[in-house]
């Protein structure tokens, strides 16, 4: 398979990354401002089969870009695998309106959009969405965060229902899992990285859509 996972240079997206070129499908590292490190994955991995794609997340105008331009220079991917994101702990009441729209551009508007810009390109295929196991819970000084995570489960639900059986859309809800400054070589939950990848390599080889899986 040809798979676009987004915020793929560094931390949990390097690691799905490798993961997924070991298994034999072809990765597009998409990044942001981690060019050294996405071109340093790619020469790993292979330049043949791989390739990387920068785009500005927080640019909603770069993010409806992204995938016409993928399939201009390597076809359009078979799945998208919505793993970018930012986390800001910020209360209820000492946030901007600057920070509030952050929060939810990153975490909301530009995996919706890939999604749409998916289901508008490519017709089939399969999309994950990366939450967050606080869906399932009010955390109040997670703030906007957790409420755009929230909104992103809601609209993997609601794809999932319009689109099926063509396009099959689940997310995957993880607890913290690498610490700042941890590698996922000596990740402290370690066990949690496993699990992930054990969920994504169902997903691509099942037909369930429309689950929401909390991992922790």
């Amino acid at each position: 398979m040809k798979i676009l996972i987004t915020g793929a240079a560094k931390r949990i997206g390097r690691m799905i990354s490798e993961h997924l070129a070991s298994k034999g499908h072809q990765v597009a590292i998409h990044y942001n401002g981690s060019k050294a490190d996405a071109e340093e994955l790619l020469e790993s991995l292979g330049r043949t089969a791989h390739t990387v794609i920068q785009a500005d997340l927080s640019n909603l105008s770069q993010t409806e870009t992204l995938l016409n331009r993928l399939n201009e220079s390597w076809g359009h991917p078979d799945v998208i695998i919505n793993n970018a994101s930012t986390y800001y702990r910020r209360g209820m009441s000492n946030f901007t309106s600057e920070e509030l729209l952050e929060d939810y551009t990153i975490n909301f508007f530009s995996p919706l959009t890939l999604m749409r810009e998916f289901k508008t390109l490519c017709k089939k295929g399969s999309i994950i969405n990366f939450i967050d196991k606080r869906v399932n819970a009010v955390e109040p000084e997670a703030g906007p965060y957790a409420l755009a995570k929230k909104s992103l489960r809601d609209a993997t639900l609601a794809c999932s229902q319009e689109w099926q059986p063509e396009i099959r859309v689940n997310a995957i809800a993880p607890g913290p899992v690498l610490l700042p400054g941890e590698s996922y070589d000596d990740a402290l939950h370690s066990d949690l990285l496993v699990k992930i990848l054990e969920k994504i390599d169902q997903l691509l080889t099942s037909k369930e859509s429309g689950s929401i899986s909390i991992i922790e």
